[in-house]
């Protein structure tokens, strides 16, 4: 029995645990807690799986997947870290009440990272190019007609 469970489909009273490990089993009281973490735990390997490609590289050696899962958490405690510094973007389809209410999901953290990234370090590319219709020839430009050349067509003869 769980205290403090309000006893409906969505939070049960009562709780079935599965355990398994080396380590002794915690008192009963304690697992549901646990449970709660292992959420939030569980929504980090699929942010970490589906925005920063953990899984994606094909790689043949056991070193180098440890390496790239190291590349990986220094990321996700890049973004971590930045957290604060950007601001939610919010996507049509999100609502606009929850955007200024919370702070910033990873992945709208992930998003704001290259406009956070230009604004402090700066950027070593051009500006951006305008795109759109062509501005056309000056004005009093003048054209002149392209030079002809002769078709040189091949030949067909007999067939020896």
């Amino acid at each position: 029995m769980r205290e403090g469970a309000q006893g409906t489909k969505r939070d049960p009273r009562e709780s079935w645990y599965w355990w398994l490990g080396g380590r002794p089993l915690p008192p009963l009281g304690e697992v549901p807690g646990l449970y709660a973490r292992r959420y939030g735990q569980e929504h980090a390997y699929r942010y970490d799986k589906q925005d920063l490609l953990w899984t994606d590289p094909r790689l043949r050696t056991p070193e180098r997947m440890l390496l790239w899962s190291r590349i990986v958490a220094a990321v996700r405690n890049q973004l971590c870290l930045a957290r604060p510094l950007v601001e939610a973007e919010r996507r049509p389809w999100e609502s606009s009440r929850t955007v200024a209410s919370r702070p910033a999901t990873p992945r709208q953290v992930r998003r704001a990272m290259a406009k956070l990234i230009s604004a402090r370090v700066g950027t070593p590319a051009r500006p951006v190019r305008p795109r759109g219709k062509a501005p056309g020839r000056a004005k009093g430009a003048t054209v002149s007609r392209a030079t002809r050349h002769p078709v040189i067509s091949k030949r067909t003869g007999k067939a020896a």
